[in-house]
């Protein structure tokens, strides 16, 4: 990988440990991403060539949910599993992985709890 990927996963990883790093070619674009574990959580980071971080999906536990996605994500079923979506140093959605009447499914809510379609 290019060197300033390289610089931007060991910052991302740092206090953790990096469990891989692949490359896919979207759209003419080569990008990266890293699949870390920092502080116990697992955290994938979507790197450019550059060295520029574009998105960053986080573990969550559910009590670090604000309480209007908590809330929207409850009414659909039992919470699984819940990631935040930062884009820009800014969460733009939580990802939820609910399970009601033996299905499981995903919502992907606004931090404002609104549903987004996919």
């Amino acid at each position: 990988m290019p060197a300033p990927v390289r610089k931007t996963v060991e910052e991302q990883a740092r206090g953790g440990r990096i469990r891989g790093v692949g490359a896919e070619v979207e759209d003419g674009t080569t990008v990266y991403e890293a699949e870390l574990v920092v502080n116990g959580r697992k955290r994938d980071v979507r790197i450019d060539e550059a060295g520029t971080v574009l998105e960053i999906e986080e573990e969550l536990p559910v009590g670090e949910l604000p309480e209007k996605v908590k809330a929207a994500a409850t009414q659909a079923g039992r919470i699984l599993k819940a990631e935040s979506v930062t884009k820009d140093g800014k969460i733009v959605c939580y990802e939820i992985d609910v399970k009601a009447r033996g299905k499981k499914s995903e919502l992907k809510l606004s931090p404002e709890g609104e549903r987004i379609e996919r």
